[in-house]
């Protein structure tokens, strides 16, 4: 039987680099091809959020529709790079970005129960322990985005 030179296996190992953004998908093209487009969850000046359902696995998403004409594509492509590095229980994971003719497409997972301010808003105040567990989830996010060298905006 043949024996393993170890400096061969380390050698290999230092060229597979596996890393979340390696299974984030960039596909031009249509995206009602993969995507049943469903009801808008929001806009904003950057474009709508709509909900979507996958064909194939019937999973559901969130979809950010941004128009091409009102975007620096460099920058864009840039966010959607830092992004699709992001691996956080607490920041929105992306799956997919299509680029057709007229739009950027940014398929990623549903987040639901709303815009923090909002719940703020309606529930005037909150328990000691609830603000605390979303403030903890707030700056574990912020710590991770600083470990890997990304400042929120």
């Amino acid at each position: 039987m043949k024996k393993l030179d170890s400096k061969k296996i380390d050698s290999k190992k230092e060229q597979l680099k596996i890393n979340v953004s390696s299974f984030v998908s960039y596909k031009k093209g249509m995206i009602t091809k993969d995507y049943t487009m469903g009801k808008p969850l929001g806009s904003g000046s950057f474009g709508t959020v709509r909900i979507a359902t996958h064909k194939q696995t019937d999973q559901k998403r969130a979809i950010k529709v941004i128009k091409k004409s009102e975007q620096d594509e460099e920058k864009f492509f840039l966010e959607v790079d830092i992004l699709s590095k992001l691996s956080h229980p607490n920041i929105m994971q992306i799956y997919e970005f299509y680029d057709d003719a007229k739009h950027f497409y940014i398929v990623s997972e549903v987040c639901n129960g709303g815009e923090l301010f909002e719940q703020i808003s309606e529930k005037g105040s909150f328990t000691e322990k609830a603000a605390s567990q979303i403030m903890k989830q707030i700056l574990s996010a912020i710590s991770y985005s600083h470990v890997n060298n990304i400042v929120h905006r």
